[in-house]
């Protein structure tokens, strides 16, 4: 779970400290001075990001899924047996665009972004990982 919140930390951060497209940083957070955040990423890099004076950060929480229904969502996925296996589920703002894309979690995984109107069934999976 760190492991996410930092990674919707630095989404955050990228999307408001670089003055340029958006970008996505998936790391640990090694240190924090003033308007500046270090950052470890997943492919060994050290960065050191700037802060913008007016950046928002989000953090993770563990939900129940009750609790996301009627909300806007993003949804984390693996394909297993030619179906998709969620593997986590965010509530996010809706400016995030809607739509399934790759995504950057593991290799293989998508995110899909929409509103989640009602909740059919719910089925646990146990897998190897």
């Amino acid at each position: 779970m760190k492991q996410v919140a930092c990674a919707l930390v630095l989404a955050a951060v990228a999307a408001g400290a670089l003055a340029q497209a958006p970008q996505r940083i998936r790391g640990t957070i090694t240190a924090v001075d003033s308007s500046v955040l270090s950052v470890k990423s997943r492919d060994g890099k050290d960065l050191r990001l700037e802060l913008a004076p007016d950046l928002g950060v989000s953090t993770a929480k563990a939900a129940a899924l009750a609790e996301l229904q009627g909300k806007y969502v993003g949804v984390t996925a693996r394909e297993k047996d030619g179906r998709l296996v969620a593997v986590e589920v965010h509530a996010i703002p809706p400016q995030v665009p809607s739509g399934h894309m790759k995504w950057d979690l593991e290799p293989g995984s998508s995110m899909t972004n929409a509103n989640l109107d009602a909740i059919d069934r719910v089925t646990a999976v146990k897998e190897d990982r």
